[in-house]
């Protein structure tokens, strides 16, 4: 009995030293998030994408790249359309429960 006793009382102290260590890793991978920079208040991420994509668009345009502008453009597309899908599948999921 007093082995059964001690071999649970090994396993439940690895299991805690396991998740000491877990714990020390997600609280040493939030203080790196908190010392990422942050975009000043205002700014819009979605905009300044699209402003990057639109520059990106221009410029392949003027060199003469029409092709790889077009592709680019397709590209942006199927991403944009597979998030949209993605976000409605969640909310059509979330609607049925």
């Amino acid at each position: 009995m007093s082995e059964e006793i001690q071999a649970t009382t090994d396993e439940t102290q690895k299991s805690i030293e396991a998740l000491e260590r877990k714990n020390q890793e997600l609280i040493a991978e939030l203080r790196a998030a908190k010392k990422a920079p942050k975009l000043p208040d205002g700014v819009d991420i979605d905009e300044l994408l699209e402003f990057k994509r639109q520059a990106q668009q221009t410029e392949l345009e003027s060199a003469g790249k029409y092709t790889e502008a077009r592709q680019a453009l397709e590209q942006q597309f199927r991403e944009t359309t597979a998030q949209k899908d993605q976000r409605l599948t969640e909310l059509e999921t979330e609607s049925k429960t």
